[in-house]
């Protein structure tokens, strides 16, 4: 099995960055952090992780590593931003995801109450003469589930 091999870019005590390349994040920020990490990081401790890109191996991560060394420092603080963006999308994604799965959850149990409660001519007629949207969507909702299940 191929290693994984990660491109990383710290932030220094003294606000500059360093950027390197590891197969293990973790191990090699803690290290950095210990004085054991880069000459340039030594006296310039604690760094914190800004930004990193996992690499199938070492001569792709290395090119990077150098593409991303070239970089006027605005660049760099960009790369970080697009980054940050990507990871508060992909959050907003999952809670979407969650709030998704309560809602249909709870429009499931609502509409099983709906049937139990009223016949199916009961639910047809109350969309008849109810003028509030919300409460005609919500009728109109069971009245489709009870459609369905029947249906199956």
């Amino acid at each position: 099995m191929q290693k994984k091999w990660f491109v990383y870019l710290l932030q220094c005590s003294d606000n500059s960055f360093y950027c390197g390349i590891t197969p293990n994040l973790e191990k090699r920020i803690k290290a950095h952090n210990e004085g054991r990490g880069a000459k340039y990081t030594r006296s310039r401790r604690p760094v914190t992780l800004l930004y990193s890109e996992e690499w199938p191996d070492r001569s792709s991560a290395s090119k990077r590593e150098y593409e991303i060394k070239q970089f006027p420092r605005e660049t760099k603080e960009n790369l970080v931003q697009i980054k940050k963006g990507e990871e508060e999308i992909k959050e907003f994604q999952r809670d979407i995801d969650r709030e998704r799965t309560l809602i249909m959850g709870n429009l499931d149990q609502l509409c099983a109450m709906l049937k139990d409660t009223f016949t199916l001519e009961q639910l047809v007629a109350m969309t008849d003469v109810e003028d509030n949207p919300a409460k005609k969507l919500l009728l109109l909702v069971g009245l489709g589930y009870y459609t369905y299940s029947n249906m199956s």
